[in-house]
């Protein structure tokens, strides 16, 4: 749809491209030149950086994957005790961990649910209970997504599984775990993105995951989209609610 200058040619619909829409000028195209020389004056602002405080490659930003996880990294989750042990949610490849700092990442939700992936929580006591909220809950306009089927979580680091319900919420947002009691869960349920639903709010668990109670419910079109537990006094949760509906 474009020419040999990078531009969008003449009669092409400029609807069927979201990335496109959102950096054009108001006269409908990219100033491609403009581009370039912004990217060069920032390559450098950086050299005179480096050059200047002998930045080095401490502190830096380094990509560690994984790579191949099938479209955007929706969470990540470290174990508290240990910094080279974390693991990645992504919101159509499932979940992957690490125990090398990112050196080496191993997928370890295949073969079970739903792999689109809407949040992740470690058990604060115990790093190898995981909680995967499945269903991603944030994707944008004109991005595939694809609804989950509800929690799941594994005692071992990934080894086994157990699904724990929660099927109709479809997309989970954030999943929160007690810092002082382990058996007190709590679940961001943003729900079906295309229709209206009562599979929406907050979900709370007192015994682990074993049963759900809805404790917060807005409406059927304002899903519950992410959760902070205060960690001075757990029995205060704030919650924070989207109404979202996608027409396609």
């Amino acid at each position: 749809d474009r020419g040999e200058d990078g531009e969008r040619d003449e009669g092409a619909d400029p609807d069927d491209d979201y990335f496109y829409l959102q950096r054009r000028l108001p006269d409908g195209r990219i100033n491609v030149q403009s581009r370039f020389r912004a990217l060069a004056h920032a390559r450098l602002m950086r050299a005179r950086k480096i050059a200047f405080t002998g930045l080095d490659a401490e502190g830096t930003w380094q990509l560690r994957g994984p790579l191949n996880v099938g479209g955007r990294v929706t969470d990540v989750i470290g174990d508290p005790a240990n910094a080279s042990k974390f693991y990645v949610g992504a919101a159509s490849g499932g979940v992957w961990k690490t125990t090398d700092a990112g050196a080496t990442f191993t997928p370890i939700f295949d073969g079970q649910g739903s792999l689109g992936t809407g949040a992740l929580a470690i058990d604060p006591h115990n790093s190898d209970i995981l909680y995967v909220g499945t269903g991603e809950s944030n994707p944008g306009a004109g991005s595939t997504t694809y609804p989950g089927d509800g929690v799941w979580k594994t005692r071992d680091g990934g080894a086994t599984w157990q699904n724990l319900g929660l099927d109709p919420t479809l997309a989970i947002g954030r999943i929160v775990v007690d810092p002082q009691n382990s058996n007190n869960v709590f679940v961001a349920a943003v729900g079906s993105l295309y229709a209206r639903t009562v599979d929406r709010g907050v979900y709370r668990s007192q015994d682990a995951g074993l049963t759900w109670t809805k404790v917060l419910f807005v409406s059927d079109i304002a899903g519950a989209i992410d959760l902070a537990i205060d960690p001075v006094d757990p029995r205060r949760v704030f919650a924070a609610t989207w109404e979202r509906m996608r027409d396609r």
